[in-house]
Order: structure tokens, then C-alpha cells, then sequence
């Protein structure tokens, strides 16, 4: 690797497991070749030490799962750990293995960072090599390309992971970025990084670029013009060579000619030749796509040398690659002619390939689109019974970010006719088939979901009968005291139609009658009173207790007498607020009438068509 050993070696004896070096920060403007750098590390890493490798790339990841997703693919082991096997298995169960840690009752485990640390532990403490002792090293790539989110997972969920682990105590950390380090301070801030070594990568010298034309081979190519058209950036030098440019000494200039002259493909060997046939189908170039047309090592094998020859493709947003046009012509051109039904096979793939990537970039979740095609319509809580918790979040992800796909009735998706007959052709023509078991699944949900539906529309009759019910009832009430309260306003707003009236009440008056009793008993006493006096005391006592009261009141049309202003205003106020209670009452029963017709009509939908898609 030229201009770049003293890097290398400053990395490699600071990793091995007597090493200092706790976390390293390799910076530099983009082709200034971090990649490279750190995939020459980690080949003498797994050739010579002891290490375990851990390493996602930052623009391939959009998510904390798919950053994840790059932890469990890309892990890789020393020869001497001979954790080969156990590491391919550990890929291979992962998903199920997250899952259980998710159904836990164990919160504290139920983390899939501190399960997936915790699996790689038990894969340690069961080496076949006990007495080497592994040293992990977590390696990302264009860490600026993380969303705070991540970095925030990273720096705390993650991180805590590994400081739980005993076998993570001496967890080593590399991370590149075209950012400078002060870009990334709170993040080291919270993940507990001091002074991470700041590693920046110079531009190379004219001795080192000249080196770089010796190893390629190139000649007549002045080393100082070249250093200076470049401004020492190794890719761009690198592409100049490949590319075919002509110097011109004089003027100090370089005029390039890429887009005239073809690439030149007599000068590579068989196996790029090879990279570059596969690579020559898909638009948009990735290591999930190549595994298409060829083997998953072999395509990920073609996908890193691509990213190392910048001469013969670019680089698009998300790590994604575009094969130069001259090249993608000359190799399809020569398929054809060679092995004409195997290229026409080839070239409809790709062209199947490239419309379902236009639609669905995402490859990390191309697997949501194949299942539920499975579906013939689907909510979100369907899906929650049938996939696990992890994959139910990266569906809900991408329910969310294609809208445009999918037929909406309520809470009910369906893909649109063009998108099923996209993948469909996508699964025919790439051999990918359903989730195992997903078919039984969905029908067996169809199954329990009629009984709990049926049952469910039932009740719903019930209470919205007993609901509409209580509204007659209440309408009832309403109109009752709606009346009262109209008779007291009329009494009120027209005064004119009271009458003043004399009213005759009998009242006792106990001084006649205490008089009456006197005399009717001088009369039994006395000689000189007689029976005269006795019936005058008698009638005095009776008239006692009927004595008139005559009093002059205002009298309403009814025949009621009058009642005062404070007592009719006590009056309206008692009903106005019985009346609104009830009026309450009334739109809260409303609601939950109009939300369980909702229910029923989003029951009926559920029931109309089923869940399973015709085979």
C-alpha cells in the first residue's frame, strides 16, 4: 500500500493485545484512501493476530438496525481463533436469537445490543483456541454518514453493552470520516473517549505518486504533473492512470480523456475481467444485487475491488456504484457474444433487478416487500401477530416510507397492481421465496380472527342498542325540564299577566281561644253566668281557630301564586345545568356510537376478502 505504511503499522502494533492504542480516528478528504487503509489492517489483523473484527459501513446504514445488520454480516475472525463456524452459525440464527431476548421477561436482557454481545461472548468462551485470548475491534466507516440517532445508540445503549461484557474489556475502536475529529465531540464525549488518535491522511508526495506509476506500470507519466493535477489524492491519481490521460509537460496541464476513448480492457487480468462482467448488468451497483448474477463471496469480492478502482465506475449516494457506460457496453457486448442465452437471461434480470431497486433502494429491507406480497390485504396489527418484534420494526419503517406503493382503505394496505407485478417477477426470475411458514401463518390469523370478529360485532350490537337507549331517555329528560324552564321564563318576561289578589287563609288565633275557654268554664263555675254565656264562649273558641287572614298577592295565569326573582333565578340555573349534563351525556354516547360504527365497518372490511393472496 504506497504512502500509507506508517498508518498501517502504527494501527497494527497498536492493536495487538499488548497495544496502547484504545481508539483511532482516521480522517481525510474523500479517495484519500481510509478504505483501504482499514481492509489492509484488518487482512494482517485476521492473517497474523488474534482478533475479532466488528465493522459496519456509515453509508449503507440508515438505521440502528441496519447498523446492526452490518455488525452480524460482517464479522470476521482470526485464523487462530478458529471461530469460523461458530460465527457463520451465529449469522445465520441471530433473528430468532433477538427475538427470544425481546420476549424476555428479563428487561434488562431483552436489549438486542446486550443479547448480541452476550452471543459473542459464549462464542469466545467457547473457542477451540482457550488459551488465546481474542481482542475485538470495532471498525466504522464514514461515521458522518450516521444519523444522530445511531450515534446516539452507538455512544449509549451499544456502549454500555460492551462495557457489561468482560470479554469487550479490551474492545478496541477505529472510525473513519471525511469530518475532522472536533465534528464528532460530543459523541466521544458520551461514548468515553478521551483523546481518540487523530490519524489524518496527507496528500501523497511526487516520490510517493511516482511510486504509485511504477507499481501500476504506467510509463511516460510525469510524476510532478500528476502530483499536481491530483493535489496528491490517491483515487484521483489512481483514475487519471487507469483512465488514460496525456500530460503536457509544457503547459503543466492534463487533459483528461475518458469520455472519448474507451477503457482499455486488454490490460486487466481474468478475475477483474470477470468483476467486470457482473458488475456490467445492474444500474446501480451494491454487493446485494451482484449476489444475483454470481456467489455472495465472489460478489462481495467484485463489489470492494470496484470500490478500489474508481477508473472504471463512480460513486453514488449510499456506497451504491455506477459502472463507466464504455465498460458496461464492451462487457455485455462480449456476454453476448460468447454465451448469447445465458447474457439475454442476464440482461432481463437486470432489467427487473433495476426497476425493483428504483422503487425500493433499501436493500437491507427487501425482504418486507417479498412477504407481503404474501398478503392479500394487511393492517399493522396483523402483521405484529405474524412477524417478531424486530422484524415488525423494520416493517413499520418501511410502511412509512412508501406510501406510493400501497392502496389504502382505512387502516387496510394492499399494493397496487403494477408493484405486485413487480415483485413477482422480481421472486420468479431471483429464485427468493416467502418467509417459511408465512402462508400457514396468515391463514391460521384468518382463521381466529373470523371467530374474534364475529364475537366482537355481536357485542358491538349490544352496546350500541343499550347506547341508543339511553339517548331516547335522555331526549326524554331534556324535553321535560326544557318545558319547566320555558312556563318559569314566560312568568317571568311577561308580568302583566299577573294579577293582584285578595287570599283568605284561616289561621288560629289563640287569644280567642284562650278567651272562649274562660268563659265557657265560668260559665260551669259560676252561678251568675249561664248557659247563654257558656254557648258565647263556646262559638268564641271556635272561631278562634278558623280566624281569617286576608292578604294581597299577585297571582300567574295558572292559579299559582308568584315566587320571587331569586328563587326563579335559583330555579333556571338548576335546570340550565341538568340540562347541559344531560346534553353532555348525550355527545359523549354519540362518540362512542360513531367510534363502534367505525369498528364495525373497519370488522366488515377485515371480513370482506381474506388475508392470503391467491396462489
Amino acid at each position: 500500500m504506497i504512502g500509507r505504511n506508517k498508518e498501517l503499522s502504527l494501527l497494527r502494533n497498536g492493536l495487538i493485545e499488548g497495544g496502547s492504542l484504545r481508539c483511532a480516528f482516521i480522517n481525510g478528504d474523500e479517495g484519500m484512501g481510509k478504505t483501504t487503509l482499514l481492509e489492509n489492517l484488518c487482512h494482517d489483523l485476521i492473517a497474523e493476530g488474534s482478533h475479532l473484527i466488528i465493522s459496519a459501513n456509515g453509508q449503507e446504514c440508515r438505521s440502528v438496525e441496519q447498523l446492526m445488520t452490518h455488525f452480524i454480516r460482517n464479522l470476521l475472525s482470526s485464523e487462530k481463533l478458529q471461530l469460523g463456524d461458530s460465527l457463520n452459525r451465529f449469522a445465520r440464527n441471530i433473528t430468532g436469537k433477538l427475538k427470544s431476548s425481546i420476549d424476555s421477561e428479563d428487561n434488562e436482557n431483552a436489549s438486542p445490543s446486550i443479547r448480541f454481545i452476550n452471543e459473542i461472548a459464549a462464542i469466545l468462551a467457547d473457542s477451540n483456541s482457550p488459551n488465546l485470548r481474542a481482542t475485538p475491534v470495532l471498525i466504522i466507516e464514514d461515521l458522518e454518514s450516521l444519523h444522530q440517532e445511531q450515534l446516539e445508540w452507538l455512544s449509549g445503549e451499544f456502549n454500555h453493552a460492551l462495557r457489561k461484557s468482560p470479554p469487550f474489556k479490551n474492545c478496541r475502536f477505529l472510525f473513519s470520516s471525511t469530518k475532522p475529529p472536533s465534528h464528532f465531540n460530543n459523541f466521544w464525549s458520551n461514548f468515553g473517549f478521551e483523546n481518540p488518535l487523530d490519524l489524518k491522511l496527507r496528500a501523497l508526495s511526487v516520490s510517493q505518486i511516482k511510486d504509485l506509476i511504477e507499481f501500476h506500470k504506467h510509463e511516460g507519466i510525469c510524476a510532478e504533473d500528476l502530483t499536481q493535477i491530483s493535489k496528491g489524492n490517491p483515487a484521483k491519481a489512481l483514475n487519471y492512470l487507469q483512465n488514460g490521460f496525456t500530460m503536457n509537460n509544457n503547459k503543466q496541464d492534463m487533459e483528461v480523456t475518458i469520455e472519448d476513448t474507451e477503457f482499455d480492457l486488454s490490460k486487466l487480468p481474468e478475475k477483474e475481467l470477470e468483476f467486470l462482467l457482473y458488475a456490467s448488468y445492474p444500474a446501480k451497483i451494491n454487493r446485494h444485487n451482484l449476489e444475483h448474477f454470481c456467489s455472495p463471496k465472489l460478489a462481495a469480492f467484485t463489489y470492494n475491488w470496484l470500490k478500489r478502482t474508481p477508473a472504471v465506475c463512480r460513486q453514488l449516494p449510499f456506497g451504491d456504484l455506477e459502472l463507466n457506460q464504455s465498460i458496461k457496453q464492451q462487457m455485455r457486448a462480449f456476454h453476448l457474444e460468447q454465451e448469447p442465452n445465458t447474457a439475454e437471461e442476464m440482461t432481463t434480470l437486470a432489467s427487473v433487478l433495476d426497476a425493483f431497486y428504483e422503487v425500493f433502494p433499501d436493500t437491507e429491507n427487501h425482504w418486507v416487500p417479498v412477504n407481503l406480497l404474501a398478503f392479500n390485504s394487511f393492517s399493522k396489527s396483523l402483521c405484529k401477530k405474524i412477524f417478531d418484534e424486530f422484524e415488525y420494526e423494520q416493517l413499520s419503517y418501511f410502511l412509512s416510507n412508501h406510501d406510493q406503493v400501497f392502496e389504502k382503505k382505512g387502516k387496510i394496505y394492499s399494493f397496487n397492481d403494477d408493484i405486485k407485478q413487480l415483485i413477482s417477477r422480481y421472486m420468479e426470475l431471483s429464485g427468493i421465496e416467502f418467509k417459511e411458514g408465512l402462508s400457514e401463518s396468515i391463514q391460521s390469523a384468518w382463521e381466529s380472527d373470523q371467530v374474534a370478529f364475529q364475537q366482537r360485532k355481536t357485542k358491538i350490537e349490544s352496546e350500541k342498542s343499550s347506547l341508543n337507549n339511553e339517548i331516547s331517555e335522555i331526549q326524554s329528560q331534556i324535553s321535560h325540564f326544557q318545558g319547566l324552564k320555558k312556563n318559569i321564563e314566560d312568568g317571568v318576561n311577561n308580568p302583566k299577566q299577573n294579577k293582584a289578589r285578595r287570599v283568605v287563609t284561616f289561621n288560629m288565633s289563640f287569644a280567642l281561644v284562650v278567651f272562649g275557654l274562660i268563659i265557657v268554664g265560668a260559665s260551669l263555675f259560676s252561678d251568675m253566668l249561664g248557659v247563654y254565656h257558656a254557648a258565647c264562649g263556646l262559638a268564641v273558641t271556635i272561631f278562634g281557630f278558623f280566624w281569617p287572614n286576608v292578604e294581597i298577592r299577585n297571582i300567574n295565569p295558572d292559579g299559582a301564586v308568584s315566587t320571587p326573582n331569586l328563587a326563579i333565578e335559583t330555579q333556571q340555573r338548576s335546570l340550565e345545568h341538568r340540562i347541559n349534563g344531560l346534553l353532555s351525556r348525550a355527545n359523549s354516547i354519540a362518540l362512542s356510537l360513531e367510534n363502534l360504527g367505525k369498528e364495525e365497518a373497519e370488522l366488515d372490511q377485515g371480513t370482506a376478502e381474506p388475508y392470503l393472496a391467491a396462489s
